[in-house]
């Protein structure tokens, strides 16, 4: 009965090979729209939460490695390893004993291993065959508030608003029987995350999806994307001091159909209780804080609390059902544009500063003045003291000297003048070089 298995998807695969055609390729497979055989197959290669952690390379490498004790079918040594009962050279030893058993079909076995029986067949095109036949992994996505600033009225919807996180988009997917894998925003596996792995699990839950951004932080709890980056794909490595901030929570079922009759929320609230009665020692995890936002005037201030402590920006979201797709449901608020301006003048001002453990009001810097469009603006943030210091006894060190401003967005008064909402000095050049 296996090897009549095999002989039906090697046709089907050899009539996919045989054509360019998308539309005849839709028209194929449509043959096989009651056949349990070919949609289990099909779902097994192409379904993202199947990951079987081993590739047909290591098994022609390690071909030597054969235990042709295994006799059960082709599903379940797929299922085998996806459950990680088998791993390492066992894992190899069980697939390469398979494989000599049906030698005729070694390169279509390699390639269901390897998730892909080249036949420039994708998922999309095959649940167009055959609707839903092949889970398929599509997330929530952002819009950018700009495009819809006018149209968000706080005082009539929900929403909610949160740190824009500089880490890695991470999806945390537990199974029937508990077991946590991890996924990127496209539907890629992380296998770095083991000692999250570990804390999820130790919670008991099945058959439910986080929403989250793992980030490494540094002492001082600022995240810095540039070492998640260079951990989060290393090969046989573990990251020791994860972060892994949740923002939502579904059941699994709702995550597979892209939508939730559930409100953000209802969502956050029953993690919230989860969390809560059984999140004690986790030290890994931690839930995003989340601030509904009462007015116009409380967002400003939320992006203003952004500037402040220096954020990538805000995330806002609308208490709204899930939907699997970008949607003005969830938007982001990027951090503040960079434009480069040359500083035309100084302002100085008296500040109450700590000398010698002593206040002391000392005359120092208070802005310099840019021109935006024709306007003159003063940017005060960004000097330390010793820098307040050194440009008010020497202003001829940044009058004339080009500058980088961040700032949250541009304002014009009532007289028609131009603006910028929180501006930040972020850089000051001397000779093209940053001092």
């Amino acid at each position: 009965m296996e090897e009549k298995d095999l002989q039906k998807i090697q046709e089907l695969v050899d009539k996919l090979k045989a054509t360019n055609s998308t539309n005849d390729k839709i028209n194929i497979i449509k043959e096989y729209k009651d056949d349990s055989l070919i949609k289990k197959v099909l779902k097994y290669v192409y379904s993202p939460f199947k990951q079987y952690y081993i590739k047909s390379t290591q098994l022609k490498k390690l071909k030597k490695l054969c235990n042709p004790t295994y006799f059960g079918s082709l599903f379940c040594m797929l299922d085998n390893l996806t459950n990680r009962v088998w791993t390492g050279h066992t894992a190899i030893e069980y697939v390469n004993g398979y494989v000599k058993s049906f030698p005729e079909y070694k390169e279509l076995i390699y390639c269901i291993i390897d998730k892909n029986l080249k036949t420039r067949t994708g998922a999309d095109l095959i649940n167009k065959a055959i609707p839903k036949c092949v889970p398929t992994f599509k997330v929530a996505l952002a819009n950018s508030y700009d495009k819809q600033k006018g149209k968000v009225d706080f005082n009539i919807q929900t929403w909610f608003a949160s740190q824009k996180l500089d880490g890695v988009r991470c999806l945390a997917i537990v199974d029937e029987n508990g077991k946590c894998n991890f996924y990127s925003r496209q539907g890629k596996t992380f296998d770095t995350l083991d000692v999250v792995k570990n804390e999820i699990e130790s919670l008991g839950l099945t058959n439910v999806v986080f929403d989250g951004e793992v980030c490494i932080v540094n002492e001082n709890g600022v995240e810095n994307f540039q070492d998640i980056m260079k951990e989060i794909k290393r090969k046989d490595h573990t990251i020791q001091n994860p972060k892994y901030k949740v923002f939502d929570y579904l059941m699994l079922d709702e995550f597979d159909n892209q939508e939730s009759k559930r409100k953000l929320s209802d969502r956050l609230g029953k993690f919230n209780m989860i969390y809560n009665e059984l999140g004690k020692d986790l030290k890994c995890i931690d839930v995003l804080e989340q601030w509904k936002v009462e007015s116009e005037e409380h967002f400003q201030e939320l992006a203003e609390l952004a500037t402040k402590n220096n954020w990538e920006g805000l995330i806002l979201r609308k208490d709204s059902e899930y939907k699997g797709k970008r949607s003005n449901d969830l938007l982001k608020v990027k951090k503040f544009f960079d434009e480069e301006y040359v500083v035309k003048g100084v302002e100085n001002a008296i500040h109450r500063i700590i000398i010698g453990g002593i206040e002391a009001e000392v005359e120092m810097l208070s802005n310099v003045i840019i021109e935006h469009k024709g306007c003159e603006v003063g940017v005060g943030s960004g000097f330390s003291q010793e820098e307040r210091k050194l440009y008010f006894n020497k202003p001829e060190l940044i009058i004339g000297k080009t500058i980088t401003v961040q700032y949250f967005e541009e304002t014009i008064n009532q007289d028609g003048c131009h603006s910028l909402r929180f501006p930040v000095v972020k850089h000051i050049y001397e000779n093209g070089r940053n001092v």
